[in-house]
């Protein structure tokens, strides 16, 4: 069969021979298409040539050929040949090449079509599929069918990662699917079996942008992030993620308590309390927990059981289970702190603080906030943020944000409810509108002998308006005070209700039931302090009662240099010990 094969060939030449003499005048036969000169190639490359296969050792990657790794031979972008490696391990390649010169420039390509989007986040898949490497060599000469070329420096297409996955309480956290995303790419990991450390191979020579991973794993779905910066090819990079995890309010079929690092999402039933561990940090994240009407459980929206710090992502609406009770609560002696970029919304169910205290037995402890765009509305004798209905408070804290709270009747804005008490107001930074229901403070105490130990404001923007008969920033009616009031920074404007002044007191009921306030001292920022109508006499100091004569207030203190006016621009008029009052 080889014979025929070869005569047929030779008589078809032949044959085609006799045909073009026929027209050509020289007798020679012209090769349709030049034929390849087809060469051995050998290229050393250097030490640590950061290819596969790939090993860890000591917190390191190892890399070397695996004997049967093909490296393609590139020439101005088209391919001329293959090589590989002489044996597993070695630095030396050999192959073949077509067509090549002494000083032609080869581009040397391992996994030429790696891919990235999906992987299963072992270094062995790394190794197979993402590892992709280049390197140039310049042709030094050519011997017979030999050709020699400068060592080759492999330089690795992408980073590596070693990821290890651990919850908000430093545990490892095993994960069946795992995506990763920087910048407008997005990777999937899918590992064979579940894991708490995945490899990951990125492309890219630098990276200029966060990590943000999803995952889920064998108790739920859990979110991260992992600051970035730039990333340099062909390195290998090891980082613990901390991974938060995200409850869906909507698919609870139990009561839950929140545990440190998870983030809440999603409308809440009425039928499950939502509370949050002593000592966690929870994010809410678009939660609306509203769906209770007024004669639900007796708990707070959410139910703080010690320490809390709630951190407000997105639009956020939370509110009382039962008529009794408080948007948000944190236990007595304890401490709530509230920041973030989002926005909540807190309200009572009927009688409760928006943020802080219940009716009669849902005291509160101290309330702390330092950023977010948070609203909070009191119910009837409770404060917007605050203490409830005879349901004392702690200390109220404000470091920034845009804070508006409002109580509806006989609570102050932000400070005590109806007949109870509150520790100190501090309001140091922020955008800070408080409004007093009827006989309330906007900032201080409530009505009938409720009281706050002090007020402290020492920057911000303070907008603080008493409802009627309640002072602006002070206290309120019938036997309502405050302590010493101190402003030494910022920007404050005071109105108060009728028969109140602007910083001081509201008005007296009877002579036993006089409103009072500590000292007034005001020794810096820009101060606007406004009475309210009918017979109060000061814009700061005591309020006035149409029949009763006027409330208790200390010695006011104004600092040298500084001018109070009312909201009119007229020179505001202020209490001293010489201008009388009872």
């Amino acid at each position: 069969m080889k014979k025929f094969k070869k005569y047929f060939t030779l008589a078809a030449l032949l044959m085609a021979g006799v045909a073009f003499e026929a027209c050509t005048d020289d007798n020679e036969l012209t090769p349709s298409s030049e034929v390849q000169k087809v060469y051995t190639i050998t290229v050393d490359a250097v030490d640590n040539v950061n290819t596969r296969s790939l090993v860890e050792s000591d917190g390191e990657l190892i890399a070397a050929w695996d004997a049967d790794d093909e490296v393609v031979v590139y020439y101005a972008g088209d391919s001329v040949g293959a090589l590989k490696p002489v044996e597993a391990g070695a630095t030396r390649l050999k192959g073949t090449v077509a067509n090549v010169e002494v000083n032609d420039v080869l581009t040397l390509r391992f996994l030429p079509d790696a891919s990235y989007e999906e992987q299963e986040g072992t270094l062995e898949y790394i190794d197979q599929y993402c590892n992709a490497a280049i390197a140039t060599v310049q042709v030094t000469k050519i011997v017979g069918t030999d050709v020699y070329t400068s060592a080759a420096t492999f330089e690795n297409k992408q980073s590596i990662f070693k990821f290890s996955l651990k919850d908000a309480v430093g545990e490892s956290l095993s994960v069946n699917r795992l995506s990763i995303t920087y910048d407008t790419e997005t990777i999937t990991v899918l590992p064979s079996t579940s894991t708490p450390i995945v490899y990951v191979a990125i492309p890219g020579v630098e990276i200029p942008t966060d990590f943000y991973f999803e995952a889920i794993g064998e108790s739920g779905t859990y979110k991260g992030m992992k600051k970035g910066g730039t990333i340099e090819q062909g390195l290998f990079y090891v980082g613990n993620i901390t991974m938060q995890k995200i409850v869906n309010l909507a698919a609870l079929s139990a009561n839950y308590v929140a545990q440190d690092g998870d983030i809440l999402t999603g409308v809440a039933s009425d039928k499950y309390k939502i509370s949050v561990a002593a000592g966690a940090t929870v994010t809410l994240q678009n939660v609306d927990i509203t769906s209770f009407d007024s004669e639900g459980p007796k708990y707070a929206g959410i139910n703080c059981l010690g320490d809390a710090t709630l951190i407000i992502e997105g639009e956020n609406k939370v509110k009382g289970a039962n008529n009794e009770c408080s948007g948000i609560n944190v236990p007595k002696d304890y401490t709530l702190t509230i920041e973030g970029n989002g926005k909540l919304t807190a309200e009572s169910n009927g009688y409760g603080a928006g943020i802080g205290a219940g009716y009669y037995w849902g005291s509160s402890g101290n309330i702390i906030i330092n950023s977010g765009e948070i609203t909070a509305y009191g119910g009837k004798d409770c404060a917007g943020i605050g203490g409830g209905c005879e349901a004392s408070c702690g200390d109220i804290t404000i470091n920034g944000g845009t804070v508006y709270a409002k109580s509806s009747i006989e609570g102050a804005g932000i400070g005590t409810g109806y007949h109870t008490s509150c520790g100190i107001i501090a309001i140091n930074g922020g955008i800070v509108t408080a409004e007093g229901g009827e006989s309330a403070a906007g900032i201080g105490a409530g009505y009938e002998r409720a009281s706050c130990k002090a007020i402290v404001i020492t920057g911000g923007i303070v907008t603080a308006t008493g409802g009627k008969q309640g002072a602006g920033i002070g206290s309120g009616y019938y036997s309502s005070s405050c302590g010493t009031i101190t402003i030494s920074g910022g920007g404050v404007t005071a109105t108060g209700g009728i028969e109140s002044a602007g910083i001081g007191t509201g008005p007296t009921w009877y002579h036993n039931y006089q409103s009072a306030c500590g000292d007034i001292n005001i020794t810096g920022g820009i101060v606007v302090a406004t009475k309210g109508s009918d017979v109060a006499t000061y814009d700061i100091g005591p309020g006035n009662g149409a029949r009763y004569g006027s409330g208790i207030c200390g010695n006011v203190t104004i600092g040298e240099g500084i001018t109070i006016k009312d909201k009119n621009g007229n020179s505001a008029v202020i209490y001293t010990t010489s201008s009388g009052g009872e």
